[in-house]
């Protein structure tokens, strides 16, 4: 059970023992989704989401996903503090991401005005559970800020690196990030992108882009300078 006085890495060490209680929870669902996607023959990934609260009282929302290459469960515990909601997502291969109140409230007036806390959870995490973070030094938390890239827009906050854990408490809608922003979720996405390719298809990518860059290199070479011979009427 997760009480207000416990710590953050407290409420961490918790959710992951707890975990392996939601893993036999949704054995049944992980079989039958992954037969599914067998069966259908599909490409785009199979995913469905659920609630459950385990034996010791940890209350879950997860998001199981089924891929061509993989099976990925995404956890998510949420718990209630004096200052408000808090949601820490538990990562089977990352980081710990833990989500202060603040970003909720910012989600709720950008995307879920009319819903409450609980329900704007829901809807975040359905759309942004697979959330990829990037350090992003800035004024106020120095070389251990760091962004995270949602479908939806960015999170920010920073990286504790005692315990770990990539604390975010706000969030920035992808409307309204400005040029650098911008900038940093593509890099963040195309890290991404090269983070589920097998190592072939890295090397096949990286090899594309190196031919096109060059091939656009080669066309700027071969277009006649303004106001050269070539270029004369």
């Amino acid at each position: 059970m997760i009480v207000p006085t416990m710590t953050l890495p407290e409420v961490a060490d918790a959710a992951r023992k707890d975990l392996v209680h939601l893993q036999r929870r949704i054995e049944r669902d992980r079989v039958r989704m992954e037969r599914r996607h067998m069966r259908d023959g599909r490409h785009e990934p199979l995913a469905g989401f659920g609630e459950y609260t385990s034996p010791d009282k940890l209350r879950w929302m997860y998001v199981l996903t089924v891929t061509q290459r993989r099976t990925m469960l995404y956890p998510l515990v949420w718990y209630l503090s004096r200052h408000g909601l808090h949601a820490l997502h538990i990562a089977e291969d990352g980081t710990d991401v833990h989500y202060a109140p603040g970003v909720l409230q910012r989600y709720r007036e950008h995307r879920d005005p009319g819903a409450d806390v609980l329900q704007a959870l829901r809807n975040f995490f359905v759309r942004n559970h697979a959330v990829v973070a990037e350090p992003a030094p800035n004024a106020r938390y120095g070389p251990k800020a760091i962004a995270g890239l949602l479908d939806q827009g960015l999170v920010l906050g920073m990286h504790d690196r005692e315990s770990g854990i990539a604390l975010f408490n706000t969030y920035m809608p992808a409307e309204q990030l400005r040029q650098e922003q911008e900038e940093l979720a593509l890099r963040i996405d195309l890290r991404r992108y090269f983070a589920h390719l097998t190592p072939a298809q890295v090397q096949a990518t990286r090899h594309f882009h190196e031919l096109a860059d060059l091939m656009a290199r080669l066309e700027q070479l071969d277009r006649p300078a303004e106001g050269s011979l070539g270029s004369a009427a």
